[in-house]
């Protein structure tokens, strides 16, 4: 059987990651329909407001996670709620965090395949891992970063 080597998402203070440029320029827009989310490599960044958060879950002795929900509401008409999971040492991130803050969330997108041991149909499922969560700032809400402001012309000024 062969071994499965975990995925780690990089720092994303890694300087290889954003080739030397502050990793939100390293973010690339992306739009599914009224959302608007920056993709990164693997990872996934998205702002909405904190609607529900659940209490961590001891699945195993060495598997813990924690469920909580964000409510998406770029259309006030038809507003989604979506939950992602954070897992280990990552669950105290949320305890910071009160129902209806608006959080920013870097996540990964992770699936599995499951099949019953009696036989049957395989099954799927999917899970929106969290990385980090953090308060959103103001033009955070899946906007692109403005660019850097111009460095002023000294081409007037003596060189001394």
């Amino acid at each position: 059987m062969a071994h499965r080597r975990r995925h780690r998402p990089p720092e994303a203070s890694s300087p290889s990651l954003c080739g030397g440029r502050s990793c939100r320029a390293a973010f690339k827009s992306l739009t599914l329909g009224p959302i608007s989310v920056y993709a990164r490599l693997m990872g996934f960044n998205i702002t909405g407001r904190l609607h529900r958060k659940f209490a961590a879950e001891q699945k195993t002795e060495r598997f813990r996670k924690r469920d909580f929900v964000i409510e998406l509401a770029e259309n006030p008409k038809y507003p989604q709620f979506v939950q992602f999971q954070l897992t280990g040492d990552r669950c105290e991130s949320l305890d910071a965090f009160q129902e209806g803050d608006e959080l920013r969330i870097e996540f990964s997108l992770r699936g599995r395949e499951w099949t019953p041991r009696e036989g049957g149909e395989p099954r799927y499922f999917n899970s929106l891992d969290v990385w980090t969560v953090e308060r959103a700032t103001a033009g955070s809400h899946g906007e692109e970063p403005p660019p850097p402001e111009e460095p002023p012309s000294f081409a007037d000024d003596p060189p001394f």
